[in-house]
Parts: structure tokens; C-alpha cells; sequence
């Protein structure tokens, strides 16, 4: 959902030295989120959703759908001889903002919807964008504070300093953006 020029420009960094503990940092923060959220908020464009019935609207589960790829029909769900339904746009209409696909006609008893949700680097909103830099970004800088871990005091000519553990953590206001992503029926 960011990719690493993306993050190269975020933390100011020029060189290509860096870019494999970068990635490894977009990594862990999508690893964070799909671990808050309980589910991965990554672009699935083979979601395929059943119905059972006769009907002409299908609601489909998961927010923020990019578009149906087919929909298909079949009398019997164990026969693989499924039938296309049409593919011209003007026998089905994506309500994405609803979540909904209305058909023109009838389609029955059993029906498989294909589609793409959630989010690529190009969908995905600014608040979420932020909050995966954030994390990218603190991941990255303490993977460098690994080695320092072990010193915890100098001393050099009597005088004597003690560093302080760096503690990386989120916002409260970026926890609260996280929990508008939640789907309460997979999350707790």
C-alpha cells in the first residue's frame, strides 16, 4: 500500500544502500496493520463471493470494492460448467460506494461474483498512507538501534553518561484512524 520510493522520499533517503532494510520495514508495518485489524487490507483482486437464489442485487462483504471482474451462474454448484453472465456493462451495474451489484435480469440459483477490494499503492487513503509511514519509519530507524542496545553508559575522564532506551510507539489519534478499518465482525 507504500511502496519504497514512497517511503524513500518520507524519510529523506537518496542512496539505494538502504532499500532491502527498507522494504523489510513496509513489510513489518503491513504486517503491523493486517495484525491490528485482523485482516489484511492489501489489494485482493480474486475475492469471490457465492449467492444462493434467485435474485437481481448481490451484496458483496468487503468494503471498499475496485470492480467485478465476472459473474457467473450455474444450476448446479458441483457442475464446473459454469455460464458467464453477460459481459457487456450495461447488463450489470457496481454500486462500489454500496458495496452492491444490481443485474438486469434475474440470475439464479447459484452465482459466483469475482472481484477486487481493498487498496494498492494508488487506493490507498492518505490517513492509512500516513500511518504505514509512521510505522515504516519507526521499524526502520530501530532496526539501527539494535546496536546500540548493549551501551547503556560511557564514562571518559570521570564524567559519566547514561542513554535513555528509545521506545518507539503510535499516537492515540493514529490508533483511532486504524479503528475506523475495522470490520467489528473479524476484529476485536
Amino acid at each position: 500500500m507504500i511502496t519504497l520510493a514512497e517511503l524513500k522520499t518520507y524519510l529523506k533517503i537518496d542512496d539505494i544502500t538502504q532499500d532491502d532494510q527498507l522494504n523489510l520495514a513496509i513489510q513489518n508495518a503491513t504486517g503491523f496493520l493486517t495484525a491490528y485489524l485482523w485482516y489484511s487490507l492489501e489489494l485482493d483482486a480474486a475475492k469471490i463471493a457465492l449467492f444462493y437464489g434467485y435474485d437481481t442485487q448481490f451484496d458483496l462483504k468487503f468494503a471498499h470494492i475496485n470492480s467485478v471482474s465476472t459473474i457467473k451462474y450455474a444450476t448446479d454448484e458441483f457442475d464446473p460448467s459454469w455460464t458467464t453472465y453477460s459481459d457487456t456493462a450495461t447488463d450489470f451495474k457496481v454500486f462500489l460506494e454500496r458495496w452492491l451489484v444490481k443485474t438486469r435480469d434475474s440470475i439464479w440459483p447459484h452465482v459466483e461474483i469475482t472481484y477486487s477490494f481493498w487498496y494498492d499503492d494508488a487506493t490507498c487513503p492518505d490517513d492509512l498512507k500516513a500511518i504505514l509511514f509512521d510505522v515504516a519509519a519507526m521499524n526502520f530507524k530501530s532496526m539501527w538501534e539494535v546496536s546500540m542496545w548493549d551501551l547503556k553508559s560511557e564514562t571518559v575522564d570521570g564524567d559519566s553518561i547514561t542513554f535513555k532506551d528509545i521506545t518507539w510507539s503510535l499516537s492515540t489519534n493514529a490508533l483511532l484512524l486504524l479503528d475506523k478499518y475495522k470490520l467489528y465482525e473479524f476484529s476485536a
